[in-house]
């Protein structure tokens, strides 16, 4: 898997660390990703980012996102509704 042309979402600092975010197309199915790190790789609904959690496969019950990922995926859900919005139904 290939990622082309991401555009960047922001810079997210604190005290410890710089996220540079970007984001692409997902153009494959998530079982065909491959997770280096963490314990579930999973597409999560936008409800369940805006309570701040989500069901964990391999933990069996529902577990917190941390704070600064749920942030990182709200401002996503907001940049993408602010594009979409200029868009009328048809």
């Amino acid at each position: 898997y290939t990622i082309v042309a991401p555009l960047k979402l922001g810079c997210y600092n604190d005290e410890k660390v710089i996220r540079h975010i970007y984001y692409a197309p997902q153009t494959v199915p998530v079982e065909a990703l491959n997770l280096q790190e963490g314990w579930d790789l999973a597409l999560v609904s936008i409800p369940d980012i805006k309570r701040g959690i989500c069901y964990s496969e391999k933990a069996g019950t529902e577990k917190p996102l941390g704070d600064i990922h749920q942030k990182i995926l709200l401002d996503f859900i907001a940049k993408k509704t602010e594009y979409f919005s200029q868009f009328k139904a048809i």
